[in-house]
């Protein structure tokens, strides 16, 4: 009998299988014996720790969703100045094509389970508030100059980082992460009056 720690082991070595193999092929799609091969357990284990399939895929994008949702608001945690932290922010939603696709993935698989839906609130709201902190803390320091109301701001960034996840999750273009990032701060830049130039790349 495995003692707790390594149940705890292997039930994440199981979790992140099933999540990386959601990432490949897709919510629908992911089979317990592809999960199971690829974690190095076998399926009765699978059913033991988690019950069924959907348990284990909710309880996968339940722990992926709290995850990325920390380590986004991580993101900017380094810097005082209001314009870094922002950049940091921007530039870590765009750059990293493996989170973009995830995101992609999660999206898609909520249209069609609507248990789902809550744990992409759980991301989107995370990078929402975090990015809305930031514009506060520059604006309230007289470093960001809106030339819209605060919300229409935050909105439209908001918009071009989901329009670049998409041109990423997809490969639409050659994914490219210094043209997505340089693309996005342009944006912010005209809509809050700064100039990322200048400022060191976190």
């Amino acid at each position: 009998m495995l003692a707790g720690d390594e149940v705890e082991d292997r039930k994440r070595a199981v979790m992140a299988a099933a999540e990386s193999l959601i990432a490949e092929e897709g919510y629908e799609t992911v089979r317990l014996r592809d999960i199971a091969r690829r974690a190095g357990v076998s399926i009765g284990s699978i059913q033991h720790y988690f019950d069924t399939r959907d348990n284990l895929l909710l309880e996968t994008v339940s722990a992926a969703s709290l995850r990325r949702a920390q380590e986004w608001t991580r993101l900017g945690v380094e810097y005082d100045d209001p314009i870094a932290r922002l950049r940091a922010l921007l530039r870590g939603s765009v750059t990293d094509r493996e989170r973009c696709a995830a995101w992609m993935t999660m999206c898609s698989a909520a249209t069609r389970h609507p248990e789902l839906v809550p744990h992409v609130a759980k991301i989107y709201d995370s990078w929402r508030a975090s990015l809305a902190r930031t514009l506060r803390d520059g604006i309230e320091a007289a470093v960001f100059s809106p030339t819209q109301p605060d919300d229409q701001v935050l909105d439209t960034i908001m918009a071009v980082i989901d329009g670049l996840i998409v041109d990423a999750g997809l490969n639409i273009h050659p994914f490219d992460p210094e043209r997505s990032g340089t693309l996005l701060e342009r944006v912010a830049g005209l809509l809050l009056q700064i100039d990322f130039t200048e400022v060191r790349r976190p």
